[in-house]
């Protein structure tokens, strides 16, 4: 009858639309999860870009630390060469010496005069002294100059180089540190990583039966809708 017709369509309605609200739920809840995964995705596209920046920032300070190492390995390799130079500059010899004559008194001769010996002057003694080459002496003395003055500006350059060679230092360990704070950063990023992986697998294998959920309600829309007819033609037979 009309009235057992239009019970089944109404009952089939209200099941559709039962399922629609089903659909629709697990719609919703899909879309937050895409969103949420989408946050967690800009989250870790943002802590990447912070990274690499720390990376380009680090390798930046790395490069600064490696030139200043050349420049003081430069500067110490100077260093070395210039006090070779000094040691080579001059050396001091060994002076050698001679002996020189000079007179050193009356020379007294004696003479037996009757019985007496008589006593009288009758030259010059001869003495000898040593005396050592005066060139070479000069010449040595010079070269101490020459070295010690050297020596002087060899010192003031060791200070420089001794006063800047703890600065580097002090960067190659904040750089140490620095490598270390990155480092000890890269594994959080990488779990991050690896947890999107794991909840995109997790979005993606919810997609098909929510998908299949829709095509399975337009399959029931489409039988519902087909069968309005008959209750629609019963109810014109029962006007007639």
């Amino acid at each position: 009858d009309v009235d057992g017709l239009q019970k089944k369509y109404d009952d089939a309605i209200n099941d559709l639309e039962s399922k629609k609200k089903s659909v629709d739920s697990a719609q919703k809840a899909f879309d937050n999860a895409i969103n949420a995964l989408k946050a967690k995705q800009s989250d870790v596209n943002s802590a990447q870009g912070a990274y690499d920046a720390a990376i380009r920032a680090l390798n930046a300070k790395k490069a600064d630390v490696d030139k200043a190492q050349r420049a003081f390995d430069n500067a110490v390799n100077d260093l070395r060469k210039k006090q070779n130079d000094v040691n080579n500059l001059c050396s001091i010899k060994s002076c050698s010496s001679w002996k020189a004559p000079y007179p050193c008194g009356v020379k007294f001769c004696s003479k037996k005069v009757w019985t007496s010996r008589i006593s009288y002057p009758c030259g010059v003694n001869t003495c000898y002294k040593s005396v050592t080459d005066p060139v070479c002496i000069t010449a040595n003395g010079i070269c101490e100059l020459a070295r010690k003055a050297a020596y002087v500006a060899l010192e003031v350059a060791k200070q420089i180089v001794d006063k800047n060679r703890w600065p580097l230092d002090a960067a190659k360990k904040a750089l140490s540190v620095a490598q270390t704070v990155v480092d000890k950063n890269r594994w959080p990023l990488d779990v991050a990583k690896e947890a999107l992986s794991v909840a995109q697998k997790v979005v993606d294998s919810n997609r098909w039966p929510l998908d299949a959920a829709k095509l399975a309600l337009t399959a029931a829309q489409k039988v519902v809708d087909n069968n309005r007819w008959p209750l629609d033609a019963a109810k014109l037979g029962l006007t007639v």
